[in-house]
């Protein structure tokens, strides 16, 4: 099955959403892993949709469908569990999910981008039409709480303050952007993933001129993450198969891997240990990387 999704969860272990299609119907698991062991210690499967985004809240592992779901289930997952949906307006599929402290926001094909507060119970607080086509990616700041990211095939991104109505930023590109990423370490770098292959890296303050731009890749870029523990490391996956490590200040590649047969859908570092980065490949396989500081 291929790896759509990664999340860390603390302590080597690691949620995984991979999705098959059986027949005429794709079908999706859920599973925890640990590094080092090839046995899922926990799985869950769902029958009727594709799962892609994962994100873990205190007990609960919150995923995306493109079935228009959003699914939370209790930890620790069992086949025969049965997951809460949601009651999200969203009338096409959700492409991605992204959580910050108890908030999660969602983004789908609809073009709307959703705010849920997760406690007491998981409620919709926050709804704007966002985009014109697709939502590929959204992604909070997560050193400025109501502050988040999205983009799209309509070609903008735009930065919004989850408390007021407006974008505080509408930013058009050429072509449109696949992912985005906000930097761990400082709050006004974002990376951008492009459908022409490229990724730029803007300073907010002045995004006239990106910091950088990089064109050195055969392939779009559908997973980018900052590193936790050194603010310039970008991990990027890409349907080359290539997972790079690329340094945001001076623009080269500090580590490349070439071990992957499909496309790199899914990155996570490791938030515990310095240096540890997962991928996840359409080539059904998690590896585990340790990349030197």
């Amino acid at each position: 099955m291929q790896v759509e999704g990664l999340c860390f969860l603390g302590n080597k272990q690691w949620a995984v959403t991979r999705s098959a299609l059986t027949g005429e119907h794709w079908g999706s698991t859920i599973s925890v892993i640990k590094e080092g062991t090839v046995e899922a210690q926990e799985a869950w499967n769902c029958a009727k949709t594709t799962l892609n985004t994962i994100v873990s809240y205190q007990s609960f592992l919150f995923t995306s469908g493109l079935d228009g779901t959003i699914y939370r289930l209790s930890r620790p997952l069992k086949q025969d569990s049965e997951p809460m949906a949601l009651q999200t307006p969203h009338n096409l599929p959700v492409s991605v999910i992204d959580l910050l402290e108890n908030k999660l926001v969602s983004g789908a094909w609809d073009g709307h981008v959703h705010l849920y507060e997760l406690d007491p119970k998981p409620q919709l607080v926050w709804d704007r039409w966002a985009h014109d086509d697709f939502i590929f990616c959204v992604s909070w700041n997560f050193l400025l709480p109501n502050v988040v990211g999205s983009c799209s095939r309509d070609k903008y991104v735009k930065i919004w303050d989850t408390r007021q109505e407006k974008p505080t930023s509408s930013l058009p590109f050429k072509h449109p952007i696949l992912s985005l990423a906000w930097n761990k370490v400082s709050e006004t770098i974002l990376a951008l993933a492009l459908e022409d292959n490229s990724v730029l890296v803007l300073d907010t303050r002045n995004t006239a001129q990106p910091v950088i731009t990089n064109s050195t890749f055969h392939a779009p870029i559908n997973a980018m993450q900052f590193c936790p523990h050194k603010k310039e490391l970008l991990a990027l996956g890409s349907d080359d198969t290539s997972l790079s490590v690329l340094n945001a200040d001076d623009n080269k590649k500090v580590f490349e891997f070439n071990g992957h047969s499909d496309f790199v859908r899914a990155v996570a570092w490791d938030s515990q240990q310095e240096g540890i980065l997962a991928s996840g490949s359409w080539d059904q396989q998690v590896l585990f990387h340790s990349i030197s500081f």
